[in-house]
């Protein structure tokens, strides 16, 4: 796996409508907006690190105001939340190249506001892993010494976090690839981007 630049990776872009430019797939329409946003080339690691750690912490935040007060609103909220938490996951792992695709939609959960909140514990816990990750590979970059580690790891640790945020998800009634695609586009439109998601794609499952 290499350390891939925003300059590297290559798109492919979808028919256009009306100037808008719309792909099948996250790390499509990732890497064309990535270039369409960050011009100048300048989201290092760290930053896309940051990012996904404070996502992941107001999608708790959202999760769980919502087990307690769930009204249309704080559904919408943590939807958006949880598309975030996914599109922060692929783009530090479009980086190295490393696919990400989302775990396959569960067929029913019932909810369970202890056991929501275990899965809670566990996100907190998969972000607190890719950040130390982040820490070792930037250190690594830097010459430091200190403990190392890889691109396979940050791969194992984002895709915990993807499976727990499908877990979330479920539990309250949504479905991760809605919520991704729904949030991207919203994203999109509010900072007058051109660059829109047609879906998620998802690994197979049973």
């Amino acid at each position: 796996m290499s350390n891939t630049t925003n300059e590297d990776l290559q798109g492919t872009l979808a028919p256009t409508s009306d100037s808008l430019t719309y792909h099948p797939t996250l790390r499509e329409a990732n890497i064309t907006r990535q270039r369409e946003w960050d011009t100048g080339n300048q989201m290092t690691l760290s930053y896309s690190g940051n990012e996904l750690a404070g996502e992941v912490g107001e999608a708790i935040e959202a999760a769980a105001y919502h087990s307690f007060k769930p009204t249309a609103v704080t559904k919408a909220n943590l939807a958006d939340e949880l598309g975030d938490v996914v599109i922060c996951c692929d783009l530090l792992a479009m980086r190295y190249d490393i696919p990400l695709p989302l775990p396959p939609h569960p067929l029913a959960v019932p909810f369970d506001r202890e056991i929501l909140f275990a899965v809670l514990v566990d996100l907190a816990i998969a972000a607190g892993a890719v950040s130390n990750i982040v820490k070792k590979l930037e250190r690594e970059a830097i010459g430091m010494k200190g403990s190392r580690s890889t691109p396979g790891h940050l791969a194992d640790a984002l895709d915990t976090v993807l499976v727990e945020a499908n877990d979330i998800a479920a539990r309250s009634g949504l479905v991760l690839a809605d919520c991704v695609a729904s949030k991207f586009n919203a994203t999109s439109e509010k900072v007058g981007l051109k660059t829109r998601l047609l879906s998620v794609e998802s690994r197979d499952g049973d």
